[in-house]
């Protein structure tokens, strides 16, 4: 895909240079690695459309409510910005941030999929 091929080819050449502004100006090289991180992802901002529209029609077809559906869709969008976020953070020295920022996903993500587990826990209780 040329949008992943562009996306590398900036990453590699913003990688490079944060090496060397590192060893003089460490802010500036992690300020250089926020803005290509937020630069690929906007590469891929025309990708989503397509997706969620795939999405969709699958929940349609399938005949899911969307009130399990959605949850799942919402945890992977929490589970990538947590992740990227935590990168960020350990890029830049700061370890216990990133992990801080993981656990915060998790978090996240549970509570994004409580609609899913109750409604499981409903189907549990018809069954019995």
């Amino acid at each position: 895909m040329v949008i992943l091929l562009k996306a590398a080819a900036a990453s590699v050449l913003a990688c490079a240079v944060c090496l060397l502004l590192k060893k003089n100006s460490p802010e500036m090289g992690l300020g250089l690695s926020i803005i290509v991180c937020v630069a690929v992802l906007m590469l891929g901002t025309s990708l989503i459309k397509p997706i969620l529209d795939f999405l969709s029609q699958v929940r349609s077809l399938s005949g899911l409510p969307s009130a399990l559906f959605y949850p799942v869709v919402k945890c992977l969008g929490i589970g990538i910005c947590a992740k990227l976020i935590a990168d960020v953070c350990k890029d830049s020295g700061q370890a216990a941030i990133g992990s801080s920022v993981e656990s915060l996903g998790t978090v996240c993500a549970i509570y994004g999929a409580l609609p899913l587990m109750e409604s499981f826990v409903d189907m549990l209780g018809e069954l019995l």
